[in-house]
């Protein structure tokens, strides 16, 4: 249904189908003028006064940009091996639940599993499981139903139990946490930009991948607007448009064991853990969990927590759960 909206509102965008890119254009200066494509027939090149490099994740740019004489920044990734296996469900009408969803959290450092199950626009349930540490959810019918066997809570194995499997299963394992760091580039090309996973990938489970993409096109309309002065500039703002994410996505993710990567310096272990204490005070405190869900829904930055009154409360309320547990 999203995808249809968004395609529904291209009115005035043409869609090349069946072409792949394989390279940056340049002129004598250095510009990034258009790009080398291929189809099934012929190779092609493509030229625009500006280039937007919005393939995600499995973006080619680092390789490009090597291959132009440019010197890339060492990317910093977090990598919690997360993996997750989504598969469609029909529920028949008798067994149809009064819910329109379900998540069953996981628990870090202890419990590596979690789930998600909603109700689609077309009436069929779509459930995902997903493991850290390397305990990836299988994607055969048969495992896909002994995992969801094992979560926290058995209400959504049960529901599983009643539901008919729709399609195949959808396994996905490639979900580090990875930043380029392309504004950090002394020599970032004219004419190229890039945005989204491109620049800044995030473990898919928190949702943040495609709200960090709409960030950087709202940064990116406001840089045309203004005038569209240097895209190095522009890197430096699809930087801080992710930064938000990024610190949420790597602080979930650091806190298991099995995690590689990159470690947090001194600073960043110090807000780890206040970020794990700030959790347990929002199953208690209404204000701490609506500042921490501005957080996690990207409305706020992370540092909001960090207020004078956010410390009062997170700190307190953290530390009287803590006795209650000891008592």
């Amino acid at each position: 249904m999203l995808e249809t909206a968004l395609r529904q509102r291209l009115t005035k965008v043409t869609i090349v189908d069946r072409t792949t890119a394989t390279g940056l254009l340049t002129d004598a200066a250095g510009r990034v003028v258009g790009i080398r494509a291929r189809t099934a027939d012929e190779q092609k090149t493509l030229y625009a006064d500006l280039v937007v490099d919005a393939t995600g994740r499995s973006s080619r740019l680092p390789t490009w940009l090597a291959e132009l004489g440019h010197t890339l920044p060492e990317a910093t990734v977090v990598d919690a091996h997360m993996g997750h296996a989504t598969q469609d469900f029909d529920i028949p009408p008798e067994h149809t639940p009064d819910f329109k969803a379900i998540a069953l959290q996981h628990r870090p450092p202890v419990t590596h599993r979690c789930a998600y199950m909603f109700l689609q626009e077309d009436r069929t349930w779509r459930c995902t499981l997903a493991g850290y540490g390397g305990d990836y959810p299988p994607n055969t019918p048969e495992g896909f139903l002994e995992y969801a066997r094992t979560l926290r809570d058995p209400a959504l194995h049960a529901l599983l139990t009643k539901a008919k499997p729709v399609g195949r299963i959808s396994a996905f394992r490639q979900a580090a946490n990875r930043h380029h760091h392309w504004e950090k580039m002394s020599t970032w090309p004219a004419g190229l930009i890039a945005l989204g996973d491109s620049a800044c990938a995030f473990n898919p489970v928190y949702g943040h991948g495609m709200s960090v993409a709409a960030l950087c096109a709202q940064a990116l309309e406001g840089w045309l607007a203004g005038g569209a002065s240097s895209t190095a500039e522009f890197q430096r703002a699809v930087a801080r448009a992710a930064s938000g994410a990024w610190t949420v996505a790597t602080c979930e993710d650091r806190r298991y064991p099995e995690t590689t990567g990159a470690r947090p310096n001194a600073v960043g272990r110090l807000f780890i853990k206040y970020y794990v204490h700030a959790l347990t005070a929002a199953t208690k405190d209404v204000k701490v969990c609506a500042e921490l869900m501005n957080v996690l829904s990207l409305l706020k930055k992370p540092r909001v927590l960090l207020r004078p009154d956010m410390v009062m409360r997170i700190v307190t309320r953290s530390l009287l759960r803590s006795g209650a547990t000891r008592s």
